[in-house]
Parts: C-alpha cells; sequence; structure tokens
C-alpha cells in the first residue's frame, strides 16, 4: 500500500491517483560563463557536468 504523508490511497477516491516511473532527471543552468548540467539517474547517483 502506498502511503502519501500519511494518508491511504482510498483518501484520493474523488482525485485521479497515479504512480509516476521516473528514469532521469536533468537540471540544466548557468553559473557565469559555464553551463552546468546536474543528470540523475536511479542507481547511479547524481553527477555534475561543467560545459564552459
Amino acid at each position: 500500500m502506498l502511503i502519501a504523508r500519511g494518508l491511504s490511497p482510498d483518501a484520493f477516491s474523488a482525485s485521479p491517483f497515479f504512480t509516476a516511473d521516473i528514469r532521469e532527471v536533468v537540471l540544466t543552468q548557468l553559473e557565469g560563463p559555464a553551463m552546468v548540467i546536474d543528470l540523475w539517474r536511479p542507481g547511479h547517483g547524481l553527477q555534475r557536468l561543467d560545459r564552459s
């Protein structure tokens, strides 16, 4: 049973309830003159790539 903040899925019966299968998260930002890419994948942890 999935519990979100102490509530069971039955507490959401009036709302759509779904599961997200996230395989990758990417955050791209500028830090001064460089582009910085933070990449996360399950089992691989967080990687930071710096493109100057």
